[in-house]
This record gives structure tokens, sequence and C-alpha cells, in this order.
């Protein structure tokens, strides 16, 4: 793939991301206005059309259960707010912030990731939607801290292998996968954003 090939996708999947968010966006104001709107409502109030609503969410229902978790998550003024410095520290905040909320609605969490897969199957593979990925957002601001002391491929690395145990994949994984009750799937998941933490520092000589 050329550079400029590479950039076009690049813009592609951005507007993805910003189409997706508009539409979460506009169906929070909404809710919080004490309103149940119509997937037709949310789009015009997200500035977009009802056919690009549709493409990322199947119903009004699939983005009212998405747009539960976009008011709950926290963001990274909420989680570091105090000025820790500690990469370890910050991402088990990540860990607890978003695994927390998911673990604590495993019904919610499922009907996401149903309406995702069922929305990536029903599309053409050019008009896939990509997910919001809240939590990519969440480790890039806990590890920029060790941005120097591990380099921006090693730094990728990490918080790509933490996105992978942190979010609703760890939900599925863990409960339904491997069969853990919620207290040992949350004890694995948090022993697991630890290691991969100290084990990114080790290499890098940090520790």
């Amino acid at each position: 793939m050329t550079d400029r090939a590479r950039q076009l996708e690049h813009g592609r999947v951005n507007q993805k991301r910003r189409t997706r968010q508009a539409l979460l966006g506009a169906g929070t104001r909404l809710l919080a206005e004490g309103r149940t709107p119509s997937l037709g409502e949310v789009a015009e109030e997200a500035l977009v059309s009802r056919t690009t609503a549709y493409r990322y969410f199947p119903s009004i229902e699939a983005l009212i259960e998405e747009a539960f978790f976009e008011r709950e998550i926290p963001t990274p003024e909420d989680l570091f707010a105090d000025g820790v410095a500690d990469p370890l520290e910050r991402v088990l905040r990540v860990e607890r912030g978003l695994n927390d909320i998911l673990f604590g609605n495993e019904v919610s969490t499922h009907v996401v990731v149903r309406n995702i897969v069922d929305a990536w199957l029903a599309s053409a593979s050019e008009d896939r939607a990509l997910r919001p990925g809240r939590r990519v957002p969440l480790l890039d601001a806990a590890l920029e801290p060790a941005t120097a002391a591990l380099g921006p491929d090693n730094l990728r690395r990490l918080r790509n292998a933490l996105a992978m145990i942190i979010g609703t994949e760890a939900v599925l994984v863990t409960r339904d996968v491997c069969g853990l009750d919620s207290g040992e799937a949350r004890e694995v998941t948090r022993w697991a954003a630890e290691a991969l933490v100290r084990q990114a520092l080790s290499e890098a000589g940090s520790v």
C-alpha cells in the first residue's frame, strides 16, 4: 500500500469513528433530556442521514445500549485528575474504570457486542463501521508518561496488548469461555494488565 493509500484509509477510519461518536453523542444528549428518541431523531441531531445512522446501529435500542456506556465510562480527566505519573497505576485505573462497568452490566455488555457483530455482518466490507474504541484513547493517556522510556513501537504494542484484556472481550473470555466467577475474572484482568506493563517496562530497562 502506498503512503497516499495509507493516508486515505486512515482518513476513512477516522471519519467512521467520528460519525459513530457523533451518533452516540446525539443519542446521549437526547436521552439526557428525558426523551426516548427514534433513530431518525438521533440522526437529525447528529447531522447525518438516516441511512448512515442505520449503517452504524440497526435500531434505536442498539444505540441506547451503547450510549449507556458512553455516559458511564470515565475520561482521562476523571482518572488522572490527581496528576499521578506512574504508568502502572494509570493503566490499573483504566482497567478498573472500564472493566468494573462492563463486568457490572454483563447483559448490556453482551447486547452491545451482539449489535456490533450484527452490524458488521450486515455491512459490505467497505462500509463496515469501526467500533468506537473507548479503551484506546484511555490507554494512550494512561501510557503517556512512559512514551520516552518505551519508544513509539513498544508503546503501541503494549497499548494494543492491554486492549485485549480491558473491554468487552475481557468479559466474553473470562466469563463465557473460561467460566470464571466475576470476582476471579476481575482478579485475572488486573493481574494481566499489571504483568503486561511490568514486562514492557522491564524490556525497556525502566524497572
